[in-house]
């Protein structure tokens, strides 16, 4: 899970480079600044990744595939 909620507080981080964005009082509010930024959201088997747009471009995707 990639929205980490500590005190009340729920903030998204990307899953690539560990780039985070501000913390929000509402899960949604954290998920929806996440959207607004252009970030990726996808559940694959159950898991929730979060990338940001710099780690969501082609060439960046292929070398963490790749790289597995």
């Amino acid at each position: 899970m990639t929205v980490m909620s500590d005190r009340g507080l729920h903030m998204v981080y990307c899953n690539g480079c560990g780039a985070e964005l501000s913390e929000h009082d509402e899960f949604q509010e954290a998920v929806n600044e996440a959207k607004r930024e252009g970030w990726t959201i996808k559940n694959e088997g159950g898991t929730w990744s979060h990338l940001c747009r710099a780690c969501d471009e082609p060439a960046v995707r292929a070398q963490r595939l790749f790289k597995k």
